[in-house]
């Protein structure tokens, strides 16, 4: 016998932007916004478990947490988006290239000093453990 859960893994692109164009984040920076995001996560009650990690060096961060049920449906992906897009705005970053953004070329062109988003990937799958004998 065994168990199923539900694993969501996202992998975000994070820069700083203004008027003046785009920069890669700090490691100080990366490590602040990381530590925001898992502060956020943690009373986030649509998810278990979760981790945040961040690499100043390629401008990722990896947001990795299990949902509160074990099999994925046609919706996880979605709910899954709108956990992760949910943290990111709390927080006052701005997501790019989103399908309902209201720019015509997709992309959101910041209006002031800001943590800019972009969803690199997605991938959910469901993890089977071995119940305790």
């Amino acid at each position: 016998m065994s168990a199923a859960r539900t694993e969501a893994t996202c992998r975000i692109g994070i820069a700083h932007e203004d008027e003046s164009g785009a920069r890669a984040l700090t490691y100080d920076e990366v490590c602040a916004f990381v530590s925001e995001v898992m502060e956020h996560l943690l009373v986030e009650d649509r998810v278990i478990d979760p981790v945040v990690s961040g690499d100043a060096e390629t401008g990722e961060i990896e947001i990795t947490f299990e949902l509160p049920r074990p099999v994925a449906t046609s919706e996880t992906d979605v709910e899954v988006f709108d956990i992760v897009h949910d943290a990111g705005a709390a927080l006052g970053a701005q997501w790019r290239n989103l399908p309902d953004s209201d720019t015509s070329s997709g992309s959101a062109t910041p209006t002031r000093s800001t943590t800019m988003l972009t969803r690199h990937s997605q991938q959910i799958q469901e993890v089977h453990e071995p119940l305790p004998a």
